[in-house]
């Protein structure tokens, strides 16, 4: 539904009819005095027509120019109710927009995207709170590429309050010059709304000029489990495999699964907590496919993960002579309630806000 597109007309219609009527009033004043001068002339010395004959023809062309504006700005405005219409397109589909700004709410973690240029050679990501404190840091995906950075609200034990926040890259390359890593967010457009004349997209109580989207798509649709007819209640207590690398520990475990592509000699697992501290390391499974992946707790400091805390995974693969073979990693984890955001579902994984959209496969 468009939350509102409102007519400019009248308002583009406004400063030309208000020079007409300036016009008009200035002419009929010069008209008074013309005919008092004319009234009042010496018989002897009459006016020279000249004069008075070259001010009404530039009364004409001033008159002339307030008409052109104002069919100028009826044409700019149809023009822009044009444009109302297209944006109309929008809703319901998925947009990229030019922001670092994303929001944290109470049943739903906060999520950006960003493009690396090329492999980074170090590198971390910062989260920053509305008075600019950095309150979150965690390790950056370093590859080239789409990466995402889903964070929900917490940080060495400390659980931060719903709004918005802003994600900031710090990373360079081989040469250690610092890299421009665009930051992006992706949402759903529910409506178009005009104010003073500018058309914006309007997700949720944010607005967005078309000029910040960088990309439109169809909405994506969840995939359904199995015999749940759609219902995104039937996912609560049901292993889920989801689009990123972060986890939840619970019960008694963090789990994750990874593919490993061809030419693969060994497989390298690190484990980091939500401060991007490693706390456990092994190797995997170096065969061609994909391999499931579960760590107990167990940290190298002889401490246990505690259920309810976030950790994510690293893999690496290489070849026998050292060079990197591709992988994937995806999490795992058990629904454990739905919530519903401006009819938006959000699945809780322990905790872990994932979007229907993300989820990949539904273990049962």
């Amino acid at each position: 539904m468009v939350t509102g597109v409102s007519d400019t007309s009248s308002t583009a219609n406004s400063a030309a009819s208000a020079s007409g009527v300036t016009l008009a009033k200035n002419f009929d004043m010069f008209l008074t005095l013309l005919t008092t001068q004319l009234k009042n002339q010496d018989p002897t010395s009459p006016m020279d027509s000249k004069e008075f004959t070259q001010q009404l023809v530039q009364f004409s062309q001033v008159e002339q120019s307030i008409n052109q504006n104002k069919n100028l700005e009826k044409l700019i405005s149809l023009f822009q109710s044009q444009q109302s219409s297209n944006l109309v397109n929008y809703i319901g589909k998925q947009i990229d927009i030019d922001s670092n700004v994303a929001t944290l709410s109470s049943n739903s973690a906060a999520v950006w995207y960003y493009d690396m240029p090329s492999t980074a050679s170090a590198g971390e990501i910062r989260v920053i709170d509305k008075n600019g404190k950095v309150v979150h840091t965690a390790q950056l995906e370093k590859t080239a590429g789409e990466h995402s950075f889903v964070w929900n609200g917490t940080s060495g034990g400390v659980t931060y309050p719903p709004g918005d926040y802003k994600l900031q890259i710090v990373a360079k390359d081989a040469k250690g010059d610092k890299m421009t890593v665009p930051v992006k967010v992706r949402q759903i457009v529910d409506g178009v709304e005009r104010i003073d004349g500018t058309d914006y997209l309007t997700v949720g109580n944010k607005k967005y000029e078309a000029a910040d989207v960088l990309s439109l798509r169809a909405a994506p649709v969840a995939p359904v489990a199995p015999q749940d007819n759609g219902s995104y209640v039937n996912y609560i207590g049901k292993e889920i495999e989801f689009y990123g690398a972060s986890t939840v520990y619970q019960n008694g475990e963090a789990a994750w699964s990874y593919g490993v592509g061809s030419g693969a000699s060994t497989v390298e697992i690190k484990v980091y907590d939500s401060n991007n501290n490693l706390v456990y390391q092994t190797t995997g499974d170096a065969a061609k496919g994909r391999h499931d992946y579960e760590w107990d707790g167990s940290k190298s400091d002889g401490t246990a993960a505690q259920a309810g805390e976030i950790y994510k995974i690293e893999v690496t693969a290489k070849t026998a002579d050292n060079q990197p073979v591709s992988v994937d990693v995806l999490s795992r984890g058990k629904v454990d309630s739905v919530a519903f955001e401006n009819l938006t579902a959000m699945f809780s994984v322990g905790g872990l806000g994932v979007p229907p959209g993300w989820v990949m496969a539904v273990r049962g």
